[in-house]
Order: C-alpha cells, then sequence, then structure tokens
C-alpha cells in the first residue's frame, strides 16, 4: 500500500460540517470585520474570565492540600475576573485594548525576529520582514484601526483555510 492511499473508504460528515461552518464564519468575518472583532474581543474575555476561575480554584485547593497557598494566585484570579467583566462591559475600551496589545504583540514579535535573525537560515529575509513588522506595528499603534482590521482579516484568513482543510478532510 502506497504512503498516501487510504485505508478509509467513507465519507467523514462531521469533519464536512465543520468545514462548511468555519468557511461560513471566515466569509462572514471578511465582510464584516467589525462584528469579527467583537468576536475576537469576546472569545479574549472568556479566557480572560476562565483563567481567573481557575487560578481561585487552583487556590482552593492548594489549601485542601495542605500546602501554603500564596496570595498572588489569588489576587490574579479575581483581577483576571474584574478584568474579564471590564471587557465584558464597555465594548469601546475593550476594543482599544485589543488593537493595542495587538500592535504591540506584533512590534515585540517583529524585534525578536531581527534579534533571532542570526540564528537563521535566511537571515537577510528575517531582517527585513521584523523591519515591516516594526513599521506595520508603529501604524497599528498611531491608528488601532489598522490593527482591528489586520487582526480581523487574520483571524477570517484562518477561519477559512482551516475551513477549507477539513473539508478536504472529510473525503
Amino acid at each position: 500500500m502506497d504512503r498516501f492511499d487510504s485505508p478509509r473508504q467513507r465519507f467523514r460528515w462531521p469533519l464536512a460540517i465543520l468545514g462548511a461552518i468555519f468557511i461560513v464564519l471566515g466569509l462572514w468575518a471578511f465582510s464584516r470585520p467589525g462584528g469579527a472583532f467583537r468576536g475576537i474581543v469576546w472569545a479574549f474575555a472568556l479566557g480572560v474570565l476562565f483563567k481567573g476561575v481557575m487560578d481561585i480554584a487552583v487556590w482552593y485547593d492548594m489549601g485542601k492540600a495542605g500546602a501554603k497557598r500564596p496570595t498572588y494566585v489569588l489576587l490574579t484570579g479575581i483581577l483576571d475576573i474584574l478584568f474579564a467583566i471590564l471587557l465584558f462591559a464597555n465594548g469601546m475600551l475593550s476594543t482599544l485594548f485589543m488593537a493595542y496589545l495587538f500592535a504591540a504583540w506584533f512590534l515585540v514579535d517583529s524585534i525578536a525576529s531581527i534579534a533571532a535573525a542570526d540564528f537563521s537560515l535566511h537571515r537577510t529575509f528575517n531582517i527585513v520582514m521584523g523591519i515591516l513588522g516594526i513599521i506595520v506595528g508603529i501604524m497599528m499603534l498611531i491608528n488601532p484601526f489598522y490593527s482591528i482590521f489586520t487582526l480581523a482579516y487574520l483571524v477570517a484568513a484562518y477561519l477559512l483555510i482551516f475551513g477549507v482543510i477539513l473539508l478536504t478532510r472529510a473525503f
């Protein structure tokens, strides 16, 4: 049997359905980047809320196990929950926060790419891409709407590409 031959002979409906959903979500995100960005903000807020709840649960379990409970674990859990509530409650603040966070991440990642260029086989390419990333990061800091649309379109592209991958795996 060739290594590319598949012993599977039937169509995988769950993968096809999930792929179609991702494709539809990707197309929707491309057509409505503002709505896609709000979804990203909500997903981030849910993640922060979950992390806060988990920090408090870990702090509680440490006490039940007889271990010393560091106060900072409880404090970060409470702060995470409060931060998540703030993100849910104030759409404009959370949008600006995410826009600046994405711009800062872009800048830090681009600077790190330049710093690590000597360890790459493609040193010049990494330096050029890092410089372009710094320029884009500065543009996103100056105008956060660049950041919002960049992030929304990146997520839309990911959803679309991942949907196509899932759909092809169904066959």
